[in-house]
């Protein structure tokens, strides 16, 4: 599935299993976010607070759709 992460635009992977990928900064959570885990989320977040971009607000479903299809 790492050729998916590719095709799409992010900033930074959340991911549930280990991956190898070190384009982007990835976080590995469990399935089932607990509290301990939302204090990892926010300080993964600060520490790459430098890779946000600005919002883009448009409906995105026809673009994800194209990529699973593929």
């Amino acid at each position: 599935e790492l050729e998916l992460i590719e095709k799409l635009d992010v900033d930074l992977v959340f991911s549930t299993v280990t991956i190898q990928y070190s384009q982007k900064p990835v976080l590995e959570l469990e399935p089932i976010i607990k509290e301990e885990s939302k204090k990892r989320i926010t300080s993964f977040l600060n520490e790459n607070h430098k890779l946000k971009r600005l919002v883009n607000n448009q409906d995105s479903t026809q673009l994800f759709y194209s990529l699973i299809d593929t």
